[in-house]
């Protein structure tokens, strides 16, 4: 993507919050961004971003039978070669939710921001 092309994008990304009646705010990149941000929406304070990360490790261990089939993926492909996108173990999934600064995956921000 060239300057010009990331330019117009973010105009287009501006005027979109703009009609919606949002902001644009950035978070640190400490690595903990997303679960600030939810923290920031979700409890007006993002420096709760810990609160955030423990509840939905907490959903999750709690619910494993719910999640487990999405989240455990097998650490190696039918030839035997390793898979990049293994997560290992559901308890090593949850082991490395728990730590701050382990990036904040879709599953996790689907499980804060759902009723």
């Amino acid at each position: 993507m060239n300057k010009q092309h990331r330019r117009a994008m973010h105009r287009h990304r501006m005027t979109l919050l703009r009609r919606l009646r949002l902001r644009q705010v950035k978070e640190e990149k400490d690595g903990d961004c997303c679960a600030h941000a939810l923290a920031r929406a979700v409890l007006d304070d993002p420096r709760l971003g810990y609160v955030v990360r423990r509840r939905v490790v907490e959903h999750l261990r709690r619910n494993r039978a719910t999640y487990e089939f999405f989240l455990e993926s097998d650490p190696t492909f039918f030839d035997g070669s390793p898979n990049p996108e293994s997560q290992g173990s559901y308890e090593e999934y949850l082991s490395n939710m728990a730590k701050s600064t382990t990036f904040f995956d879709y599953m996790a921000c689907l499980l804060y921001t759902s009723p």
